[in-house]
């Protein structure tokens, strides 16, 4: 600031009047000087703090209008999709909520899903009556099944007819060769014979030995119907055909057991071939005495 002392050294009224008045002008400068260099300060700073405040008034503008972009529309406005986890803290109601077919032991269920998987399961108190029309093999059915009801069966077995002798009926398939003796009890019946028996073989050094079917007859001749077996592919096969042509075949797998006389799988077939493996071996049937 301006010193006023030496404005103050003239000798007459006059060159005092004159000082002062050089004072006073130099003294107003330098305060509206200072006044201006304030202003634009405050100008400057007011600047600063409005590029501040309109920044942030950016950022909340573009985070509104994220959440309002995610927001779920009301009732009448376009419909959109969610993405991401919602969670729910009360009831959902109203609308249709879509469930996709689940994939994974975790998803929703939708009602269609559930009526497909409730369609493939038999209840029979729910359906008094059921017509099987399946023709195929069938199998196997395991665990045990208990009926609240008479249970009607008629035992069909393999049901071909044979029109040469060069045909074999392929009844019966052990899927493993174990060296012991097996005993099959069947039902055969055949055009004009009808036995109940006991198929009996050992398996030796991988061949078959020691076959033969001896039973009951019930009705017919007795020399009609011949029985095979064999080793094919790592199974045990098991074959009848007749003498004569036109010879139609019916045979029923009671069961299967081993010389420790545990029970052992075999599976019905139902296959017409007209070649056998080569090391087949047949017998005739033999009645009882």
């Amino acid at each position: 600031m301006t010193e006023p002392s030496q404005y103050f050294k003239g000798r007459t009224v006059q060159e005092q009047m004159n000082e002062v008045i050089g004072y006073v002008d130099t003294r107003a400068a330098e305060v509206a000087t200072t006044a201006i260099a304030s202003d634009v300060a405050q100008v400057h700073q007011d600047k600063l703090d409005a590029d501040a405040d309109a920044s942030a008034a950016a950022a909340s503008a573009a985070a509104a209008a994220g959440t309002l972009a995610n927001a779920v529309k009301k009732t009448g406005e376009a419909s959109q999709s969610i993405a991401g986890d919602i969670a729910v803290a009360g009831n959902l109601t109203g609308g249709t909520v879509t469930v996709p077919t689940p994939t994974n032991n975790t998803d929703a269920a939708n009602k269609k899903y559930v009526d497909d998987a409730d369609a493939l399961k038999l209840n029979i108190t729910d359906v008094p009556s059921v017509a099987v029309t399946l023709t195929d093999n069938q199998g196997p059915i395991m665990g045990i099944k208990t009926f609240g009801s008479k249970l009607v069966a008629a035992l069909g077995g393999t049901n071909q007819r044979l029109a040469n002798t060069g045909q074999y009926l392929r009844f019966g398939i052990i899927e493993s060769v174990v060296e012991t003796n097996y005993n099959i009890p069947v039902i055969i019946i055949e055009r004009g014979l009808a036995t109940i028996g006991m198929i009996a073989f050992n398996i030796t050094g991988g061949t078959v030995d020691s076959l033969s079917y001896t039973g009951l007859t019930f009705w017919g001749s007795t020399n009609r119907l011949y029985v095979g077996a064999s080793i094919n592919d790592g199974k045990i096969e098991l074959y009848c055909h007749g003498d004569a042509v036109n010879r139609s075949f019916i045979v029923n797998i009671l069961g299967c057991t081993n010389s420790s006389g545990y029970p052992t799988a075999i599976s019905p077939v139902n296959d017409v071939v007209t070649t056998v493996p080569q090391d087949y071996t047949e017998v005739q049937y033999t009645p009882m005495q």
